[in-house]
């Protein structure tokens, strides 16, 4: 089963009076035609920028997106994590919640994962998507708990051999 992942884009809508404002929406927007284009590295250099002038949740959230998309998950968890931190809509935080989520299955983190969409239900309960992703860590977190166990109970097994090994040549 493949990951299923949620990449929304945010723009600036409205009337914004201020110079720095007004730079910073062009700059989300142009981060979001690049993003759209697939451009990651230039949507995610117009996301700092924008952020640098304005810090806000869609900047934070786009910018999150535009990172993972070149596979750095570590630090696209950061900007969901400012996301939803900075988040007024409920909209924002589930979705910066699911992608969080996403971003910690790639790291093999499927604990917080798992909490991550549990975490995004809860403002959506009806997201299908979110429920396929928390089944999928669910059990990605459950073959590695087996795994783990396995390897100490070797482990173990291993190291006993080992002092009756020594035992018997003493």
């Amino acid at each position: 089963m493949k990951l299923q992942i949620k990449i929304s884009i945010f723009g600036v809508f409205g009337a914004i009076s201020l110079v720095s404002a007004q730079s910073s929406h062009s700059l989300l927007r142009n981060g979001d035609k690049n993003y759209e284009a697939q451009n990651y590295t230039e949507a995610e250099e117009s996301y700092r920028k924008a952020i640098g002038k304005t810090p806000t949740e869609k900047g934070h959230f786009n910018l999150g997106n535009a990172i993972y998309q070149q596979s750095r998950f570590e630090e696209a968890i950061s900007k969901y994590q400012s996301a939803i931190q900075d988040a007024k809509s409920d909209k924002i935080k589930a979705d910066a919640y699911y992608n969080l989520g996403n971003a910690y299955f790639e790291n093999q983190d499927y604990g917080n994962s798992l909490t991550s969409y549990k975490e995004a239900l809860k403002i959506n309960p009806g997201d299908k998507s979110a429920q396929h992703n928390y089944a999928l860590a669910k059990y990605y977190l459950q073959q590695q708990e087996q795994q783990q166990q396995q390897e100490q109970e070797d482990q173990q097994e291993n190291q006993e051999q080992n002092n009756q090994q020594n035992q018997e040549q003493d």
